[in-house]
């Protein structure tokens, strides 16, 4: 239990490095491909349930 507590501080550790570097206009940037993989993602799975009840 000690041990993964450690692992996961650590892992916060890096998280927050990666974040401080990391740009507004880079999150912007993240946060836009976020949202059109999601919409392609979501309408790939809208298809066939659609499909199947009609």
């Amino acid at each position: 239990m000690i041990r993964s507590a450690r692992t996961m501080i650590e892992l916060f550790d890096c998280l927050s490095l990666f974040s401080r570097n990391v740009s507004k206009e880079n999150w912007i940037w993240l946060d836009n491909v976020w949202l059109v993989n999601k919409d392609r993602f979501f309408s790939k799975v809208r298809k066939p349930l659609t499909s199947a009840t009609g």
